[in-house]
């Protein structure tokens, strides 16, 4: 998942901030400062050593776990993984999806659909481009 397990392994070795946040998102927990540290200081720690802001990463990290549950199913309910996954409601979820994938959900699964038909399967993090394959 966008190099998380690399990251985990980078951080922990320096010890950092940055390494206990990484691994409260892999948690599902979100990002944590330590007390008494300016939030933006955080937040400059966090983008220079990831390259993304931890609240981008987090919700990336999430859409991804969305993702593996709505490949793993046949017919997702999608207010029930937008429980599941901390969203506020199904529409942040749909939102997220069509921002993260470029696709709604539902253009998505009939791509997805149209590939296993074929029998082609998508590699994890792939998104069907197009309905010619």
């Amino acid at each position: 998942m966008i190099g998380e397990r690399a990251l985990d392994v980078r951080f922990a070795q320096e010890g950092s901030l940055v390494a206990s946040s990484l691994q409260r998102i892999g948690d599902q927990r979100g990002a944590s400062r330590r007390p008494g540290s300016a939030r933006s200081d955080f937040i400059d720690l966090f983008r220079s050593q990831v390259g993304l802001s931890a609240n981008l990463f987090h919700r990336i990290v999430r859409f991804q776990r969305v993702l593996n549950k709505v490949n793993a199913r046949s017919t997702p309910d999608w207010g029930q993984l937008a429980v599941d996954f901390g969203y506020f409601d199904q529409s942040h979820l749909l939102r997220d999806f069509l921002a993260y994938s470029g696709f709604s959900p539902a253009d998505y699964l009939e791509r997805v659909r149209e590939l296993e038909m074929q029998h082609l399967r998508m590699k994890f993090n792939h998104m069907p481009l197009s309905k010619q394959v």
